[in-house]
């Protein structure tokens, strides 16, 4: 109830605590250590449709702690559903593609550069003119924003289109316009049944399960773990008060207290 991914008041939650937790460590920073906002993509991490609620999330973290070995960093796996990825080459039409955003400090801008030209050389995304990785370096006062933003439910549909070029022939003049075998990405809201779907791909997952970190972020993500399930322990603390109340006997020892000794 308190941290189940499908639970909207549970994300809000959860977006709220992170942003105020990552907000405060990045005031902790000196002005000339930057921080940046960090996605990541593969190709062989978008699934058909049905197949996607059994994507093995630490798959992606493996990934990701590989890339930015030695950053410090507090990351998030979200999944976009996209409707027409045959149009793009694919052998299925409906997939999601498994992603992860995450706030990034403690690197230079050129190291972290460097690592980011290495992903798209080595990998594709889930269609071509789409980069498997990308980096923009934000300010302090950003950090709670895009914290927020990287917690996000699915709100959007994706589909993806193919880019023109209008073509001259040079000697009779004829204009064509013809595909250059990339692509660009649209969206739109979710439709009601789409959103059922990935209601039914995110079932049983937690958002602390979702959530993960590398280097001084562990310590972060720490917290922010400990304060979002804080009133699930002040829950248990409760009900548990209330059971040694009402029962000063546990319940499987009625029976041995019961027996009249011989």
């Amino acid at each position: 109830m308190y941290l189940y991914a499908n639970n909207l008041d549970a994300r809000l939650n959860f977006a709220r605590i992170t942003s105020g937790h990552l907000a405060e460590r990045a005031k902790g920073l000196g002005a000339d250590q930057p921080v940046f906002f960090v996605t990541l993509i593969r190709h062989d991490h978008t699934i058909r449709e049905d197949h996607a609620a059994g994507f093995k999330i630490k798959r992606l973290h493996s990934w990701v702690h590989e890339v930015l070995r030695g950053c410090a960093y507090v990351g998030m796996v979200e999944c976009s559903l996209f409707t027409n990825l045959n149009a793009a080459g694919a052998s299925f039409k409906r997939g999601v593609s498994w992603h992860v955003h995450a706030v990034v400090w403690g690197v230079t801008e050129a190291e972290l550069s460097r690592r980011i030209d290495a992903v798209n050389t080595r990998y594709r995304s889930i269609v071509e003119g789409i980069k498997a990785a990308h980096y923009r370096r934000i300010g302090h006062t950003e950090v709670a924003g895009k914290s927020r933003y990287m917690c996000k439910g699915q709100l959007s549909e994706y589909r993806a289109w193919p880019r023109k070029d209008t073509i001259i022939d040079n000697e009779t003049g004829e204009i064509t316009i013809e595909g250059t075998g990339r692509f660009r990405q649209g969206k739109r809201p979710l439709r009601p049944c789409d959103m059922v779907r990935m209601c039914n791909i995110f079932a049983g997952m937690t958002l602390d399960k979702l959530a993960f970190a590398g280097g001084a972020g562990k310590t972060v993500l720490k917290d922010i773990r400990q304060e979002a399930l804080s009133d699930f322990y002040a829950h248990e603390h409760r009900r548990k008060a209330h059971q040694a109340l009402r029962y000063p006997i546990a319940p499987q020892n009625w029976r041995a207290q019961s027996k009249s000794p011989r």
